[in-house]
């Protein structure tokens, strides 16, 4: 009897080394796959601030085009007016003239 108690423990224990390494495998493997998701957010946020930075960079850009391209549209609209007013000086002489040489 106390030879299959002993043959008894020893399995149990032989079940319970199996078991515990079966344990620690997985906890391993738990690790290891929370080391991966650890690295994949932090790539993830780092594409995503470079990301940012990007975006950030281009409406910077947009900005400055709206900024170049109102100010060629100001200068644009300065010339005309300068242009319409000289042309309206112009025709006002021109009709002067015509009345002088008319008149004579």
């Amino acid at each position: 009897l106390a030879e299959r108690e002993v043959r008894g423990i020893r399995r149990a224990f032989r079940v319970s080394d199996k078991l515990h390494a079966r344990i620690l495998r997985r906890i391993v493997e738990i690790e290891e796959e929370l080391e991966e998701k650890e690295k994949f957010r932090a790539m993830r946020a780092k594409m995503t601030s470079i990301g940012s930075q990007r975006a950030t960079q281009l409406r910077t850009q947009v900005q400055e085009a709206e900024a170049e391209w109102m100010a060629e549209r100001a200068a644009h609209m300065r010339e005309r007016s300068e242009y319409e007013a000289a042309r309206s000086e112009a025709e006002r002489r021109l009709g002067d003239l015509r009345d002088r040489a008319a008149a004579l």
